[in-house]
């Protein structure tokens, strides 16, 4: 399907009318494959490392779990088997506390039911694209408005310590929002330096995605600067 780039897409939902709903709204863009439809989330984490799949719908309201816990659990495969895929949480209702809990848990981006079958293949295909949805000044707003201590995180504290003064010029750039490519670009440092670098970060603090490593970094309120 890589050939003709098609989106491979998976779904995780109780219900199964509106995983038919669904598929057929996305296979109708001729651009979207449905290629794994589970409602267990038991059945999923069996599957899931084995499974190609671009991008991952999981509804908030599962059986045994939420739609957040079971991202949890995916985002760790993904750490410790190297998978890719990008995961989105759909919902019935939005809120503040449900972005920040699926980010933290290692979801992409969180689309509501209100939000319309536009804004979710507009979301899946900007996820595929390896988008960011969140700014980073969206996420510290996000963390304000919740309001959320910071509080000391010695992991990070070891990290940024790790970094010499360079290193960590090029960390924050690419924390605070910044393209590799941009940042490579204005500090005539080659792209590679910088993902290695950015690689190496995730691994440290365990963390599968640019938005967990925002968000880490906000709260453990280290300055950048």
């Amino acid at each position: 399907m890589r050939v003709n780039n098609v989106i491979r897409v998976g779904i995780v939902n109780a219900d199964s009318d509106i995983t038919a709903g669904r598929k057929l709204v996305l296979e109708s863009t001729g651009r979207i494959a449905l290629v794994l439809d589970e409602q267990h989330p038991e059945g999923l984490l069996e599957k899931f490392e084995n499974y190609l799949i671009d991008v991952l719908l999981v509804d908030q309201r599962l059986r045994g779990m939420s739609g957040v816990e079971l991202c949890e659990k995916l985002t760790k495969i993904k750490i410790e088997q190297g998978v890719e895929t990008r995961l989105m949480v759909t919902a019935a209702f939005g809120s503040e506390r449900l972005t920040y809990d699926a980010l933290v848990a290692g979801a992409n981006a969180v689309v509501t039911q209100d939000q319309g079958p536009r804004v979710l293949i507009e979301t899946l295909y900007s996820l595929n694209s390896r988008k960011q949805q969140q700014k980073f000044e969206q996420l510290k707003e996000l963390v304000s408005t919740l309001g959320l201590e910071t509080k000391e995180d010695p992991v990070v504290q070891v990290l940024i310590e790790s970094f010499d003064a360079f290193e960590k010029k090029l960390f924050a750039e690419v924390v605070l929002g910044n393209s590799i490519a941009s940042v490579a670009a204005n500090n005539d440092v080659a792209g590679y330096r910088i993902r290695k670098l950015i690689q190496r970060s995730m691994e440290l603090l365990k963390v599968a995605t640019l938005e967990q490593l925002q968000l880490r970094l906000i709260q453990s309120g280290e300055n950048l600067g």
